[in-house]
C-alpha cells in the first residue's frame, strides 16, 4: 500500500504576500517532489499605450488625466497634489496668469473625509471632467462620483449642480 504525505509550505514573500506550495514525498522511499503553487498566476500589469503607466493599481483604478482649460490668457486645471500644498484631501481647481505664472485663485471644489482605518488611495475622489461652459463664465466639473459642479472664472466660487 502506497502512502502519500502532502504538506503545505508557506513562504514569506515580504510587502504582504504569502506564496504557498504543497510537496508531496513517498513514505517509502522518502524522495520529495513539489507541486506548482496553489495561488493563481498575477495578471498582467494593464497600461496605457501613449505612456506606459499602469491604469490600475492593486487598489483603484488610475485616477483620470485632464486637460488643462486654456481661456482669456488663464489656464485651469486640478491641483494633482494638494496634500504637498498644506490642503487637507479633496477635489481643487487652479487658475494660473499664463504671462506671470502667478496663481489667481485656489478653489476647493469638495473635501474628501479619510477613515484612517481603510487604505487612503482608494477614498480618495479624483475629477473626471473640466470643461468651459458654453458661454465662456464658467468651468463645468464632474468627479467620479458623478456629482456636478459649476466654477466662477472670475472668483473660483464653487456652485454644486444637481
Amino acid at each position: 500500500m502506497r502512502r502519500t504525505l502532502f504538506r503545505a509550505v508557506v513562504v514569506w514573500l515580504g510587502f504582504g504576500t504569502l506564496m504557498v506550495t504543497q510537496a508531496c514525498s513517498d513514505d517509502r522511499t522518502g524522495a520529495r517532489q513539489t507541486l506548482n503553487p496553489t495561488t493563481p498566476p498575477k495578471e498582467p500589469m494593464m497600461t496605457t499605450s501613449e505612456d506606459d503607466r499602469p491604469t490600475r493599481s492593486s487598489s483603484r483604478i488610475r485616477a483620470p488625466e485632464l486637460a488643462p482649460v486654456i481661456h482669456a490668457g488663464v489656464r485651469y486645471e486640478q491641483l494633482k497634489a494638494a496634500s504637498s500644498e498644506g490642503l487637507p484631501p479633496g477635489g481643487y481647481v487652479v487658475a494660473t496668469e499664463m504671462a506671470s505664472g502667478k496663481r489667481l485663485w485656489t478653489a476647493k471644489v469638495y473635501e474628501t473625509v479619510v477613515d484612517p482605518n481603510r487604505e487612503t488611495d482608494v477614498q480618495m475622489v479624483h475629477l473626471r471632467s473640466l470643461t468651459l461652459s458654453p458661454g465662456g463664465d464658467y468651468l463645468l466639473l464632474e468627479d467620479e462620483k458623478s456629482r456636478r459642479y459649476r466654477i466662477g472664472l472670475q472668483d473660483g466660487a464653487v456652485q454644486s449642480q444637481p
